[in-house]
């Protein structure tokens, strides 16, 4: 079954691309639940009790180093034979998870770097997130548009799906199906519900 997408939404220079497409419906509290973990598991090297509270300062350490670097992109990398010219759906499960969401960048001849990603903002190519000085500046640029464009992609969407509106989760990969999360009799009600449980950011002035 197909149901039309009637809201269109764009960001900075992103524009999401909506159309006619599949519907898996699958309720919000599917999925799998792990067994509760033992929280008083022993954080140590075996034999010495003491070296718990050290190595426990390290792991946070290194998270809070990791947190204050953003991830480093790879540059120049070999990518896919047409890569910028292939539509996202006909994509291999090892190409879209070697390189979906992933950010690189590519090495300009007057020694700036594009940041591009394959991330949904087009339909066969990879999308441009920018261009930075340097290749640190190209880290923060990237991680900073990628974050902003998947905020923006994973925001519900209504359709109308035979009388009645229907909420969307749009794919997030293109092998993936779309996620519905609710349905009413109208467009008011589905209003209300997107603006309890999925409030917009309020802008700070």
């Amino acid at each position: 079954m197909s149901k039309w997408i009637v809201e269109s939404n764009k960001i900075d220079r992103f524009i999401f691309l909506i159309g006619r497409l599949p519907v898996d419906e699958r309720s919000l509290d599917e999925g799998s639940r792990s067994g509760a973990e033992d929280e008083h598991q022993p954080f140590g090297v075996p034999g010495r009790p003491d070296s718990a509270p050290i190595l426990a300062r390290s792991l946070a350490f290194s998270l809070r180093s990791e947190d204050a670097m953003p991830s480093r992109i790879p540059l120049d990398p070999k990518l896919p034979k047409a890569f910028d010219a292939t539509p996202n759906e006909e994509r291999s499960k090892a190409e879209l998870d070697q390189w979906w969401d992933r950010p690189y960048g590519l090495t300009r001849p007057d020694g700036r770097i594009e940041i591009r990603c394959l991330n949904g903002g087009a339909w066969d190519r990879s999308t441009h997130l920018g261009i930075a000085d340097d290749y640190d500046a190209a880290c923060v640029l990237a991680e900073a548009k990628q974050a902003e464009w998947v905020r923006f992609r994973e925001q519900p969407r209504t359709c109308l799906d035979e009388g009645r509106v229907t909420v969307i989760r749009q794919p997030q990969r293109p092998d993936e199906g779309m996620l519905e999360l609710a349905s009413f009799a109208t467009a008011e009600a589905a209003t209300e519900y997107l603006r309890a449980n999925f409030p917009e950011p309020s802008s700070s002035r």
